[in-house]
């Protein structure tokens, strides 16, 4: 009995039925494979003793081919899986290939097959089955790869390889395909290896239900990541080390490594230089590592700055010259003689035209006090001035192009005296830039917007009016009032401003911003507002406007000043008689849209409310988790595409961005909620679709983008019939008195708790009053005319997103 090995093989399941590793003894003179049965065991492998004296493999030089004929002396016809052809069939494979096992077919149950083993020896003797044929009855033979399947059909290996065998040249032809292939390597890298850890070994799709790729740790000694169809077959002369089903999935597992890698470590995001993450979500490890990329960058750009002035100097001593007036002299002949060519090809009145003719005429000049410029050019000087002074003056400087000088400029920006308060000056110069007096009566329709900004408290002399500057000054009125008040309080000390109220004109139906008044003032309230803002009222009313609203945030003092119009505490005031006007029209207060986006996105977010409705939670976590599983789970695509980590994150500065808060609140969270969270989180999608439309109702600034972004709460209004509004006031109003219904009839609740179950009085106060405002403000259509050309639609709920 001759030495022999074993033969490792997994899920014999073309053998038995037996699951797991599969031993067999076989000795290299005698190698028998008979009828295999399984053994009942306690362990996942199964140790099989064969007999020596049926199949025996011999080590020989490979011989010539020979023909097995399908039919014997008798004439009767016969197939390789017959028992009669096979002994011979064992003997020529031995001769031709030895290094093949062939099993017999008594030894298999149903019908006859010829089942065919390659071994490849590994590790101290032990020989893994690579190859399996198996030839059915018919001729029909399938091909395992160790113990995974080859699938044949369209397989480019087995293109031309025959589909049944029926004689020897075809066996042959079928086993020499087969040793002139190698395996496909798949995606061994190490990097990949982390990205399925989470996963089991398993890559789905974005959506979780269907298999992408899997780890294989059985065809090769390293473990790889193969695709789900993977052929696991190539030929030897490919050039390519995987197949074509491996090579589309590793675009996709690369752009789920870098998405791996950017969310839970490796090539992070919170570590990146541009990162806005805030550091105390950084642990000690992050902050060192982002700290030393600030570093480094800032190295890097000194380097190439350095590099950069340097290149500029050499290119300078090389190729620059001085020009001096000689040189001034043919520029201005070269701009002569191509006049005539510059007046053909702009018009005139274009800024390219006016600017070529201010430039030749500037060149004329030796002083160039004594040009005049264009109103025009000194607009666009004053555009680049305030953009950058440092780069204006550089510009200026270098000569190649003639601008006026700075001290010109400022003619132009100090007309009107600086002060606080109204003025008929700054009334005027309101009314000739909205050129008022051409007019139409709907184009006057203008929105009074005022907010309330911090400043640094500071005295500034001016030497122009001898005074100082910066104390408080809310007009007379109001200071008469303030130093009343501090004279019963002994406190004769003035008070240094500390915010700014701003006033500013907006136009409904023409393209007009316009800064109106300012107010410095200390802690400013809804009392000292009244008269400062029914002044701007009046004012602007006598200078033709038709103011129609006030658009303010949800401070404190505007509530106050909202409470001082009202008669019941209970009653929303969302509009008013204008007293100043003549057709008797009312006055809209408008919350200001982005301050609702903010406000409502922070309650939210934050910790200490437990808002919920219809018994369910509505919960900034259900979004924390989706984002988390979207983007562990996803590919190339993402549900949530425009969700980063600041949006989950807040910090004190990201709270206040609505560019943040109107993406958490958007229609595409809402349905990755609902898709992800299931059932648990149906009122969190449901918060958020509602207010995504109620916010889109606000937010109409063209004809076009409705349409474009398939959003129809988006697209202009044209009647007072329009869908939106029955939803503003049925709906979403309807919604947030159930939702307020629902947390008041709820028993053993504390008052403090249900105030914590909804969004804050605040912003329901200012959610109420602008879907009132909304409706109303659309209905008086034969007071308002609305065009509806993309020039003259213009948000006027204070700002855009």
């Amino acid at each position: 009995m001759g030495k022999t090995f074993g033969l490792r093989r997994r899920k014999y399941d073309w053998m038995t039925k037996v699951t797991g590793p599969l031993l067999i003894s076989i000795p290299l003179d005698k190698v028998s494979l008979p009828c295999l049965a399984p053994t009942e065991m306690d362990t996942d492998a199964l140790v099989v003793s064969i007999a020596l004296d049926k199949v025996t493999v011999h080590h020989l030089e490979p011989a010539a081919a020979h023909t097995i004929s399908s039919t014997q002396a008798g004439g009767e016809a016969t197939t390789l899986c017959s028992p009669s052809t096979f002994g011979e069939l064992k003997s020529k494979l031995a001769l031709s290939i030895p290094e093949w096992v062939a099993m017999s077919p008594e030894c298999v149950e149903g019908p006859p097959v010829i089942i065919l083993c390659r071994p490849v020896c590994h590790f101290n003797a032990n020989a893994i089955i690579k190859y399996t044929l198996r030839i059915e009855c018919d001729g029909a033979w399938n091909v395992w790869l160790h113990d995974k399947h080859v699938e044949l059909v369209q397989h480019p290996v087995f293109f031309h390889a025959p589909k049944k065998v029926s004689t020897y040249e075809e066996l042959l032809s079928v086993i020499t395909t087969l040793e002139n292939t190698k395996i496909c390597i798949g995606h061994p890298d190490v990097k990949y290896y982390s990205l399925l850890r989470h996963r089991n070994g398993l890559f789905f799709d974005r959506t979780g239900t269907k298999l992408q790729a899997y780890k294989d740790a059985v065809l090769l000694q390293k473990p790889t990541i193969r695709a789900t169809d993977c052929e696991l077959l190539l030929s030897v002369d490919s050039q390519y080390c995987r197949c074509r089903r491996c090579i589309n999935i590793r675009s996709l597992l690369r752009t789920a490594l870098s998405r791996f890698n950017r969310i839970f470590g490796g090539v992070s995001h919170k570590t990146d230089v541009a990162s806005h993450v805030n550091n105390r979500f950084l642990n000690l490890e992050e902050r060192q590592e982002k700290l030393e990329k600030q570093h480094h960058s800032i190295r890097l750009l000194k380097k190439k700055l350095d590099h950069l002035k340097s290149k500029i100097a050499t290119i300078t001593d090389q190729v620059g010259f001085n020009i001096g007036p000689e040189t001034t002299s043919d520029l201005s002949t070269i701009m002569e003689g191509e006049n005539r060519n510059v007046q053909k090809l702009y018009p005139e009145g274009s800024f390219q035209r006016i600017f070529w003719d201010q430039q030749l005429e500037a060149a004329k000049y030796q002083k160039a006090c004594n040009m005049k410029w264009h109103p025009l050019m000194i607009k666009w000087c004053l555009y680049l001035r305030y953009k950058s002074s440092g780069a204006y003056e550089l510009l200026r400087e270098s000569g190649c192009v003639k601008l006026p000088s700075q001290r010109t400029l400022r003619d132009y920006t100090h007309v009107i005296k600086k002060a606080t308060g109204f003025s008929l000056e700054l009334d005027a110069q309101l009314m000739k830039a909205a050129d008022i007096e051409c007019l139409e009566m709907w184009q006057k329709c203008v929105m009074l917007i005022l907010d309330e900004m911090k400043i640094r408290e500071d005295l500034v002399y001016d030497k122009c009016t001898d005074e100082l500057i910066g104390f408080t000054d809310l007009g007379d009125i109001n200071n008469h009032l303030l130093q009343f008040e501090k004279s019963l309080q002994d406190q004769q000390t003035p008070t240094l401003a500390d915010s700014m109220l701003v006033f500013m004109v907006g136009g409904l139906f023409i393209s007009l911003q316009y800064p109106y008044a300012q107010f410095p003032c200390a802690s400013i309230t809804g009392d000292l507002l009244y008269n400062p803002v029914w002044e701007a009222v009046y004012r602007l009313e006598r200078c033709g406007f038709q103011v129609m609203g006030i658009t303010f945030d949800g401070a404190s003092a505007n509530r106050r000043f909202l409470s001082l119009h009202g008669t019941n505490a209970n009653t929303v005031v969302h509009k008013v008689p204008n007293k100043y006007a003549s057709d008797g029209r009312f006055l809209y207060f408008f919350s200001d849209p982005p301050h609702l986006i903010k406000t409502t996105r922070n309650c939210l977010a934050s910790a200490a409310r437990l808002m919920q409705n219809n018994q369910k939670q509505i919960s900034f976590q259900h979004i924390r988790d989706v984002f988390f599983q979207d983007k562990a789970k996803s590919l190339g695509l993402s549900l949530l595409k425009k969700i980063k980590l600041e949006h989950i994150k807040l910090t004190s500065f990201s709270k206040m961005r609505v560019d943040l808060a109107a993406q958490v609140l958007s229609e595409s969270v809402s349905k990755a909620v609902e898709l992800i969270g299931g059932v648990e989180a149906a009122e969190t999608a449901k918060f958020l679709i509602m207010f995504d439309k109620f916010f889109d109702c606000l937010n109409v600034s063209n004809c076009s983008e409705g349409h474009q972004q398939r959003k129809p709460f988006r697209e202009p209004y044209r009647s007072a019939d329009d869908f939106r509004l029955k939803w503003l006031e049925e709906d979403f109003l309807g919604y947030i008195s159930d939702w307020e219904t629902y947390v008041k009839n709820i028993d053993g609740v504390s008052q403090k708790m249900r105030q914590k179950m909804l969004l804050s009085p605040q912003t329901l106060l200012g959610l109420k009053m602008t879907d009132h405002q909304s409706v109303a403000i659309a209905v008086e259509k034969d007071k308002v005319k609305v065009s509806t050309s993309a020039k003259q639609v213009n948000h006027f709920q204070s700002e855009k997103n």
